[in-house]
């Protein structure tokens, strides 16, 4: 599959909330549910992604940057960056979200998003990198493990909604 990977845009709002609802369904319906997302609102998650990418990219946790992976039928992935938000790793970047859509996996878009995420983080003069991941997401875990992230020491417990799960940080040096 030919695909580019380019800043993202607030005319990639729809195509981004497309792929974040459809990837997190595939990713994450084994680990929660068969019911998961599925009281998603297309609409609130296109107003959700509007926000995000018409707001000054430094305003909320430092400077941020937004990529997409396009190709002929569309955007097919993204990936979000900035520096880290956790109090312990103050001084990293952050892989704060990445994304690709289930009919495009193991297609190079999520490698390659990887890979321009953390080129803008090294520009932007950091070192090192990390990211959380849902413990009970293997296939996650294995991607990230394969582009040169390696666990540390943290783990976190997320509540939202009625679901608890657990995550993992993973480093990396750029």
């Amino acid at each position: 599959m030919a695909f580019v990977i380019r800043e993202a845009s607030v005319d990639d709002a729809e195509a981004v909330a497309r792929v974040d609802i459809d990837s997190h369904v595939a990713a994450y319906r084994q680990i929660f549910g068969e019911t998961y997302l599925d009281g998603a609102s297309p609409e609130r998650m296109l107003r959700r992604w509007r926000l995000l990418l018409t707001q000054d990219p430094s305003v909320a946790y430092g400077k941020e940057h937004w990529f997409v992976a396009a190709a002929d039928g569309g955007v097919i992935g993204y990936i979000g960056v900035g520096p880290s938000r956790d109090d312990d790793a103050m001084g990293l970047g952050e892989v704060r979200a990445i994304y690709v859509h289930p009919d495009a996996w193991r297609q190079g878009a999520g490698g390659a998003l990887l890979d321009a995420g953390l080129a803008a983080l090294s520009s932007d003069g950091f070192e090192e990198a990390m990211l959380w991941v849902l413990e009970d997401n293997a296939q996650g875990r294995a991607f990230y493990e394969k582009q040169g992230w390696s666990l540390d020491e943290a783990r976190r417990t997320q509540h939202r909604e009625e679901a608890s799960f657990g995550e993992l940080r993973y480093r990396r040096r750029l």
